[in-house]
């Protein structure tokens, strides 16, 4: 939302006054993080959607899920634009750094070559919309395999 409100507002002073808020955030979730930026076993009700099952949470068997990551990727990519523009110089690198070792974590555990989506786990057994929506809006899916992304999440069955 402060993402949003900056980016339609532009409303440099009032954003900057509630950066520490957004780095508070930031930071309770880096708690929950792997060493290799992956999120796992995060407290409370992680809820996304009631698709996935009847409590609305994907995780896999180790209690990670790619949409929690790609969710705080987004949340870093945005923080370090913010940060960079108003911010701090160092937390807008902090979170570029962040971003980018998450982005090859997600690339590395949930992408696949052979269907061109990305699994909701390191199991590789769903492929939900919800996922590779994100994973085009954090710029995951490279322009060459944006179409087959893209056709993969509105007609894959599994």
């Amino acid at each position: 939302m402060l993402h949003d409100y900056w980016m339609y507002r532009g409303d440099n002073d009032f954003i900057k006054n509630k950066l520490i808020g957004e780095r508070g955030v930031l930071d309770f979730f880096s708690k929950y993080q792997q060493p290799d930026g992956s999120l796992k076993d995060t407290p409370y009700w992680a809820f996304v959607d009631w698709a996935g099952n009847m409590w609305g949470e994907v995780k896999g068997k180790d209690g990670s899920a790619a949409i929690y990551d790609l969710q705080l990727l987004w949340a870093y990519q945005w923080a370090a634009e913010m940060e960079a523009k108003i911010g701090l110089q160092d937390y807008a690198k902090i979170y570029h750094q962040k971003a980018l070792q998450l982005k090859a974590t997600i690339q590395r555990n949930t992408g696949t070559q052979l269907k061109k989506l990305y699994a909701d786990t390191k199991e590789k057994n769903g492929f939900s919309q919800h996922v590779n929506s994100l994973a085009i809006l954090t710029g995951m899916v490279s322009d060459a395999d944006m179409l087959a992304v893209a056709k993969g999440l509105l007609n894959d069955k599994v």
